[in-house]
């Protein structure tokens, strides 16, 4: 950027001088000309050193040096409507009960009731509106909430909260004392019979005895406080207390996507997914049974709600799911770029072919990687997976390793790839790079790859098959296009197609099985799956 203000800075001045000195001439058409000149180089420069500068580090620099997405007006409308519903439904929630109150005619219970039902609809409206076409409830009919139970939810975004309420008029939510003496939340709390545990859930026993013998269930947070990192964390060993002393039920609830809508730190946020698996009801004191603790249950159900979430992740935020991510974190550096990036997911079903057939876990090279779209995704998809992508083009490599999503486990490497020393690992993939490369030099790098591979693991090789001649012009047009008009890749020297009795026969002398999963209908690429025969 300082580049760009630096000449646009000189233009602006040289403009001044030439055009401006017109400000001194007798003919006023000529003084008006150097006025509007003056005028209009001037807001260009202001515009540029100042109002530029604040707009792109808004947008760009200060959410990306924070590891988050950059900013789209989409995004920022979605945000805002998330803050203006939740405040907005709370006044008119507020304003409700309190009218409600005033209905004296009406036993107490069945005010009390209308008021958690007002609470109940405006929560359906917001989540509702906020995951229109984007909510998924998974095994909803594990929860029975006409009987009174205590249900136990991770917490990622405070959007959990209306999602608790949006599920039955009959919950009753836990707060704290910053909660329940907020002027905007506050009234709402108190309406609606919230339990302030500040002082710990298990010294109101008798208060939620009260309340679940009138039918309401208690929603709880075990772990506290939000999770910033899109994990589980240990929980608080209260709620099973009461549980247990008043033999209730305990329904467990796992939530997936909230915290990608609106992370615990973060002002802004953007549209995502919501997902929702309900676990079955944890029933071990309903009985009377002394055989299990409370402490024990609280340790047992949440590893059965870890299990639950990492299930979801797995399913929920696969390829699919990060390739949104990976669109959103190359944002505004080329538009070109992003038209490339866009189509290569299109083309490459967001990888989702390579996601399905490599480990989920260990370490991962991704051989001519180039801008790293599949080693991120592959990445993001996975935990456990660590992703080291090579190319040879050095400028690519940077862009990839200056994304806000590179991290230890997602790492880049400028090198060629024949000079690359292997760690043991579990997966290898060589996409489109292999033809760059003599024959000689493809079979020398294959066979490295081959005995670093662990016996578990998988190598992926995607490639041209020289062997089907008609379908090779195509591909050698596509490399034309790449190498030589587009220049997307680089290449220093002719191109070298596998064919795939070669492969085969190098695969079975080293001790794998070669497998084909894809061959285009067009071109001649082909995507060959290896992996150790005695494994």
């Amino acid at each position: 950027m300082s580049s760009f203000r630096t000449s646009i800075f000189l233009s602006g001045v040289t403009t001044i001088i030439g055009i401006g000195g017109m400000i001194f001439a007798q003919h006023p058409a000529l003084r008006s000309i150097a006025g509007l000149s003056i005028i209009g180089i001037c807001i260009v420069l202001i515009l540029t050193n100042l109002f530029i500068p604040i707009a792109f580090n808004w947008l760009v620099s200060n959410q990306t040096s924070a590891k988050f997405y950059p900013l789209t007006f989409q995004n920022i409308l979605a945000t805002l409507l998330a803050y203006v519903m939740l405040i907005v439904g709370f006044l008119i929630v507020t304003s409700g009960a309190i009218l409600v109150y005033r209905l004296f005619f009406l036993p107490i219970n069945k005010r009390k009731y209308l008021i958690h039902y007002l609470l109940y609809a405006w929560a359906k409206v917001y989540i509702g509106v906020l995951f229109w076409r984007r909510k998924k409830e998974i095994d909803i009919r594990n929860i029975d909430l006409i009987k009174a139970g205590i249900i136990v939810s991770n917490h990622q975004s405070f959007i959990d909260v209306p999602y608790l309420f949006s599920i039955s008029p009959k919950i009753i939510l836990t707060t704290n004392d910053r909660i329940y003496n907020n002027p905007i939340f506050g009234p709402v709390s108190r309406l609606c019979d919230f339990l302030n545990v500040s002082a710990g859930i298990e010294n109101m026993e008798a208060k939620i005895k009260q309340l679940t013998d009138k039918g309401y269930s208690i929603a709880v947070f075990p772990e506290g406080t939000r999770s910033n990192d899109n994990q589980i964390h240990r929980f608080h060993k209260g709620a099973f207390k009461v549980a247990q002393e008043l033999q209730l039920p305990v329904i467990p609830i796992v939530i997936h996507g909230t915290g990608e809508f609106l992370p615990k730190g973060k002002f802004w946020g953007r549209r995502n997914n919501l997902t929702v698996k309900y676990c079955g009801p944890y029933s071990h004191f309903c009985n009377g049974s002394s055989l299990i603790t409370y402490s024990d249950a609280s340790k047992e159900v949440c590893g059965i709600m870890r299990r639950e979430f990492l299930e979801l992740k797995a399913n929920c935020a696969g390829p699919d799911y990060q390739s949104r991510r990976l669109i959103l974190s190359n944002l505004y550096k080329s538009p070109l770029l992003e038209w490339y990036m866009k189509v290569k997911l299109k083309l490459e079903d967001d990888y989702n072919f390579m996601n399905r057939h490599l480990p989920q876990e260990g370490t991962i090279y991704d051989l001519g990687c180039g801008f790293g779209f599949s080693t991120f995704i592959l990445g993001l998809s996975a935990e456990n997976r660590k992703m080291i992508g090579i190319d040879y083009d050095e400028f690519k490599i940077n862009i990839a390793a200056n994304n806000y999503l590179a991290s230890d486990k997602i790492s880049f490497l400028a090198q060629d790839i024949q000079k690359v020393e292997f760690i043991p690992c579990y997966g290898i993939i060589f996409s489109d790079v292999l033809h760059y490369l003599t024959p000689d030099g493809q079979k020398s790098v294959l066979k490295k790859a081959m005995k670093s591979l662990q016996p578990a693991g998988s190598i992926i090789i995607k490639d041209g098959d020289s062997k089907l001649e008609k379908k090779q012009k195509m591909t050698w047009f596509t490399e034309f296009l790449s190498t030589r008009l587009l220049k997307f890749n680089k290449s220093n020297s002719g191109l070298n197609f596998l064919n795939s009795n070669d492969l085969l026969q190098l695969a079975i002398e080293n001790g794998f099985t070669c497998e084909e999963l894809q061959s285009r209908k067009i071109t001649s690429n082909k995507v060959w799956l290896l992996k150790p025969i005695d494994r």
